[in-house]
Protein backbone atom coordinates (compact mmCIF):
# COMPACT_ATOMS: atom_id res chain seq x y z
CA UNK A 1 0.00 0.00 0.00
CA UNK A 2 2.75 2.40 0.79
CA UNK A 3 4.64 1.80 -2.10
CA UNK A 4 1.33 3.08 -4.28
CA UNK A 5 0.68 5.70 -2.47
CA UNK A 6 4.72 6.75 -3.11
CA UNK A 7 4.38 6.03 -6.56
CA UNK A 8 0.96 8.83 -6.92
CA UNK A 9 3.09 11.04 -5.03
CA UNK A 10 5.74 10.16 -7.88
CA UNK A 11 3.08 10.87 -10.45
CA UNK A 12 2.00 14.31 -8.85
CA UNK A 13 5.57 15.35 -8.85
CA UNK A 14 6.44 14.14 -12.25
CA UNK A 15 3.06 16.18 -13.62
CA UNK A 16 3.50 19.34 -11.33
CA UNK A 17 7.21 19.99 -13.41
CA UNK A 18 5.66 19.96 -16.47
CA UNK A 19 3.30 22.48 -15.26
CA UNK A 20 2.10 23.72 -18.86
CA UNK A 21 -1.65 22.39 -17.50
CA UNK A 22 -1.61 24.31 -14.47
CA UNK A 23 -2.22 27.60 -16.54
CA UNK A 24 -5.10 26.38 -18.39
CA UNK A 25 -8.45 27.02 -17.14
CA UNK A 26 -8.91 23.64 -15.97
CA UNK A 27 -5.93 23.30 -13.80
CA UNK A 28 -7.57 24.79 -10.70
CA UNK A 29 -10.09 22.15 -11.19
CA UNK A 30 -7.54 19.14 -11.68
CA UNK A 31 -5.89 20.89 -8.64
CA UNK A 32 -8.95 20.67 -6.33
CA UNK A 33 -9.97 17.31 -7.76
CA UNK A 34 -6.98 15.78 -6.75
CA UNK A 35 -7.17 17.66 -3.78
CA UNK A 36 -10.57 16.01 -2.69
CA UNK A 37 -9.35 12.17 -4.03
CA UNK A 38 -6.29 12.75 -1.21
CA UNK A 39 -8.84 14.00 1.13
CA UNK A 40 -10.78 10.93 0.68
CA UNK A 41 -8.19 8.70 0.59
CA UNK A 42 -6.96 9.92 4.00
CA UNK A 43 -10.33 9.41 5.50
CA UNK A 44 -10.43 5.96 4.27
CA UNK A 45 -6.41 4.99 5.40
CA UNK A 46 -7.35 6.85 8.89
CA UNK A 47 -10.99 4.89 9.51
CA UNK A 48 -9.19 1.57 8.30
CA UNK A 49 -6.43 2.41 10.60
CA UNK A 50 -8.60 2.59 12.83
CA UNK A 51 -10.21 -0.35 13.10
CA UNK A 52 -7.42 -2.16 13.05
CA UNK A 53 -6.18 -0.50 15.92
CA UNK A 54 -9.12 -1.61 17.91
CA UNK A 55 -9.21 -5.20 16.69
CA UNK A 56 -5.59 -5.33 18.04
CA UNK A 57 -6.14 -4.14 21.63
CA UNK A 58 -7.50 -7.21 24.01
CA UNK A 59 -9.48 -4.13 26.12
CA UNK A 60 -10.79 -2.18 22.54
CA UNK A 61 -14.19 -4.03 20.85
CA UNK A 62 -14.93 -2.63 17.50
CA UNK A 63 -18.19 -0.55 17.37
CA UNK A 64 -20.59 0.12 14.78
CA UNK A 65 -19.01 3.82 14.36
CA UNK A 66 -15.69 2.52 13.37
CA UNK A 67 -17.51 0.34 11.09
CA UNK A 68 -19.62 2.89 9.60
CA UNK A 69 -16.72 5.26 9.49
CA UNK A 70 -15.04 3.03 7.25
CA UNK A 71 -17.74 2.34 4.99
CA UNK A 72 -17.86 6.41 4.48
CA UNK A 73 -14.20 6.44 4.08
CA UNK A 74 -14.51 3.24 1.35
CA UNK A 75 -17.57 5.04 -0.16
CA UNK A 76 -15.54 8.34 -0.77
CA UNK A 77 -12.85 6.54 -2.48
CA UNK A 78 -15.53 4.89 -4.47
CA UNK A 79 -16.39 8.43 -5.42
CA UNK A 80 -13.15 9.77 -6.04
CA UNK A 81 -12.60 6.42 -8.42
CA UNK A 82 -15.79 7.96 -10.40
CA UNK A 83 -14.29 10.96 -10.35
CA UNK A 84 -11.10 9.73 -12.24
CA UNK A 85 -12.50 7.57 -15.05
CA UNK A 86 -14.51 10.56 -15.74
CA UNK A 87 -11.40 12.30 -16.19
CA UNK A 88 -9.71 9.79 -18.01
CA UNK A 89 -12.36 10.02 -20.62
CA UNK A 90 -12.11 13.67 -21.01
CA UNK A 91 -9.23 13.90 -23.61
CA UNK A 92 -7.28 15.91 -21.77
CA UNK A 93 -3.49 15.98 -22.29
CA UNK A 94 -0.66 13.05 -22.08
CA UNK A 95 0.33 14.32 -18.90
CA UNK A 96 -2.99 14.64 -17.30
CA UNK A 97 -3.62 11.57 -18.18
CA UNK A 98 -0.76 9.56 -16.85
CA UNK A 99 -0.81 11.41 -13.69
CA UNK A 100 -5.22 11.08 -13.65
CA UNK A 101 -4.04 6.97 -14.54
CA UNK A 102 -1.48 6.84 -11.78
CA UNK A 103 -4.19 8.20 -8.53
CA UNK A 104 -6.60 5.87 -10.26
CA UNK A 105 -4.38 3.14 -9.85
CA UNK A 106 -3.85 3.71 -6.53
CA UNK A 107 -7.41 4.31 -5.33
CA UNK A 108 -8.62 1.25 -7.36
CA UNK A 109 -5.41 -1.05 -5.02
CA UNK A 110 -6.59 1.22 -1.68
CA UNK A 111 -10.37 0.09 -2.58
CA UNK A 112 -9.07 -3.97 -3.03
CA UNK A 113 -7.03 -3.78 0.48
CA UNK A 114 -9.22 -1.96 2.40
CA UNK A 115 -12.38 -3.86 1.61
CA UNK A 116 -13.95 -4.85 4.09
CA UNK A 117 -15.57 -8.19 3.09
CA UNK A 118 -11.66 -9.05 1.87
CA UNK A 119 -10.60 -8.68 5.33
CA UNK A 120 -13.24 -10.44 6.57
CA UNK A 121 -12.49 -13.26 4.37
CA UNK A 122 -8.65 -13.05 5.01
CA UNK A 123 -9.27 -13.25 8.81
CA UNK A 124 -11.34 -16.16 8.97
CA UNK A 125 -8.97 -18.08 6.50
CA UNK A 126 -6.11 -17.15 8.91
CA UNK A 127 -8.47 -18.48 12.03
CA UNK A 128 -9.00 -21.77 10.45
CA UNK A 129 -6.98 -24.23 12.72
CA UNK A 130 -3.81 -25.66 10.56
CA UNK A 131 -4.11 -28.81 8.91
CA UNK A 132 -1.79 -31.40 10.86
CA UNK A 133 0.29 -33.61 8.12
CA UNK A 134 2.17 -36.23 8.60
CA UNK A 135 5.69 -36.38 9.33
CA UNK A 136 8.27 -37.59 6.50
CA UNK A 137 9.84 -40.62 7.80
CA UNK A 138 12.86 -38.91 8.04
CA UNK A 139 12.03 -36.25 10.37
CA UNK A 140 10.80 -38.89 12.68
CA UNK A 141 14.06 -39.38 13.54
CA UNK A 142 15.51 -37.95 16.96
CA UNK A 143 18.65 -36.79 16.92
CA UNK A 144 21.36 -38.93 18.57
CA UNK A 145 22.27 -39.40 22.07
CA UNK A 146 18.60 -37.47 22.41
CA UNK A 147 16.27 -39.45 24.90
CA UNK A 148 12.43 -39.30 23.46
CA UNK A 149 11.18 -37.66 26.79
CA UNK A 150 13.40 -34.40 26.21
CA UNK A 151 11.85 -33.27 23.00
CA UNK A 152 9.11 -30.61 24.37
CA UNK A 153 5.24 -31.62 23.39
CA UNK A 154 5.00 -28.50 21.41
CA UNK A 155 8.15 -29.46 19.09
CA UNK A 156 7.25 -33.15 18.99
CA UNK A 157 6.22 -32.33 15.36
CA UNK A 158 9.30 -30.51 14.52
CA UNK A 159 12.62 -31.56 15.12
CA UNK A 160 16.13 -30.69 14.39
CA UNK A 161 18.01 -32.57 12.37
CA UNK A 162 21.82 -34.15 13.70
CA UNK A 163 24.53 -31.98 13.28
CA UNK A 164 26.93 -32.65 10.51
CA UNK A 165 30.34 -32.81 11.72
CA UNK A 166 32.74 -30.46 9.41
CA UNK A 167 36.16 -31.19 8.64
CA UNK A 168 38.59 -29.02 9.49
CA UNK A 169 41.11 -28.21 7.27
CA UNK A 170 44.91 -27.66 8.81
CA UNK A 171 45.40 -24.07 7.96
CA UNK A 172 48.45 -22.45 9.06
CA UNK A 173 48.72 -19.46 11.29
CA UNK A 174 48.46 -16.26 9.81
CA UNK A 175 51.44 -14.33 8.99
CA UNK A 176 52.42 -11.82 12.26
CA UNK A 177 52.33 -8.18 11.31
Amino acid sequence: MAVAIRSMFRAVLDATRDGAWLDDESGEDVLLGLAQTFHELAAGVDAFGQLVRDESEATSQITSADVQALRDGLEGMHEARARLEESLMSGSGPTLVELHAAVLSTVKRLLRELALEERVRRQVRLARPARTRLPHRAAQRRPTGQPESSVAPSEAETQLLPEIPRKRRDKPPPPAP
